[in-house]
């Protein structure tokens, strides 16, 4: 085996046949919202995942995970309406005891 224990830090050395972190495709900078939605929103203009993955050498696994979690959130967004009169006609229909006496 070509692994051995570092003696100060107990790490395996995997020695020279072990790929490096950049080279397994982790580059170990953390991405700020701002630059995931700007990668999402490359995806959504129509570029492949496999472009935006290589360029911003982020997993495509990654990519397809911040791309649907921006879709679940705007859905959200979107069903969400500002509250009136009507909301508190519902809640009396459905549950008279939740509404105060006149």
């Amino acid at each position: 085996m070509d692994s051995k224990t570092d003696e100060q830090t107990g790490r395996m050395d995997q020695g020279a046949g072990a790929p490096r972190a950049q080279e397994a495709g982790r580059t170990g900078k953390r991405f700020s919202a701002k630059r995931k939605l700007g990668a999402v929103q490359r995806l959504l203009r129509g570029e492949s995942l496999d472009t935006v993955s290589r360029d911003l050498q982020v997993p495509a696994h990654r990519l397809s995970e911040w791309r649907d979690h921006v879709l679940a959130r705007a859905e959200d967004v979107l069903t969400d309406r500002e509250r009136d009169g009507r909301d508190e006609v519902c809640r009396a229909v459905t549950n008279p005891a939740t509404v105060a006496p006149a």
